[in-house]
């Protein structure tokens, strides 16, 4: 039950430069994804709850994010996919001032919120003798919380912030930034 992220989907190049400030406002622990030249997901961080993280990105660099148990994908200021732009609304963007991208749950259907709780409280082993319907036992059977990724070389090093909910994008602070590009371009 995992989206996958469309095949056409990849960075094209490092031409337009950009800073962002991803911020994790669900009580859940989040994967954080760059798409490389190729397409393939490269995790940059594992964002815990009420922290976030600044990235310095490309225009054409787009970012996914997935819950950490489950990986559903997340959302990006409502949107499921996120491509940083140099300004967006009359605003420009620089590395005192980020674009601030808060990460939230979805809104999801109440069938699949209810197999994500049954999975969740399951073992995989457990399901097929389990006493539910049938197709709700199929659906469980095909869920898998596993995806194809690699980790950005310095994943480890990646420092995450505490943001309160009224935290205001100019006072979240970041120890990590040292102006570099942080998605291995330079």
């Amino acid at each position: 039950m995992t989206e996958s992220v469309p095949n056409h989907l990849r960075s094209l190049n490092n031409e337009s430069a950009t800073y962002i400030k991803f911020l994790n406002r669900t009580e859940r622990k989040i994967h954080l994804f760059w798409l490389d030249y190729k397409g393939s997901l490269v995790r940059y961080g594992d964002i815990p709850p009420d922290r976030g993280v600044s990235m310095n990105t490309y225009v054409t660099h787009p970012w996914v994010a997935r819950d950490a148990v489950t990986l559903y994908p997340m959302m990006f200021n409502g949107n499921q996919i996120f491509y940083p732009q140099t300004e967006r609304n009359g605003q420009i963007f620089s590395l005192i001032n980020r674009e601030r991208v808060d990460i939230h749950i979805p809104v999801f259907p109440l069938f699949r919120r209810c197999l994500e709780v049954v999975y969740l409280h399951f073992k995989r082993e457990a399901i097929s003798w389990t006493n539910i319907p049938a197709n709700i036992k199929d659906n469980l059977l095909k869920m898998s919380p596993h995806t194809e990724f690699k980790d950005y070389k310095y994943f480890d090093s990646m420092e995450y912030e505490l943001c309160d909910v009224d935290d205001d994008v100019d006072d979240f602070v970041d120890d990590n930034d040292d102006g570099e590009d942080n998605d291995g371009n330079n």
